[in-house]
């Protein structure tokens, strides 16, 4: 597969589920709702964390302890390894 054909069809179907390792430069589509997986671990042992609050700033809430986190989103996105949909209600 080139790198263009890869590249439109990230454009066409998102980034959704999708491995960030493989798509270089691409934004990630967050919404409230959604489950983070994130490249390194939580001090709780947890990967995973969920979406409450999107803007400027991103507020996730880890899925293992609960704890609340609001960081930048550029920091956010890059720490991202992939997003599982969640339910739209958040």
């Amino acid at each position: 597969i080139s790198a263009i054909h890869f590249l439109q069809q990230v454009l066409e179907e998102g980034v959704r589920g999708r491995d960030f390792s493989i798509c270089m430069g691409a934004f990630p589509v967050i919404s409230v709702g959604d489950i983070l997986e994130m490249k390194k671990l939580h001090p709780c042992g947890e990967k995973c964390f969920k979406v409450l609050r999107i803007g400027a700033d991103i507020k996730i809430e880890c899925v293992g302890c609960g704890r609340t986190l609001t960081l930048d989103r550029l920091k956010v996105e890059k720490m991202i390894k992939r997003i599982q949909a969640g339910d739209e209600n958040g």
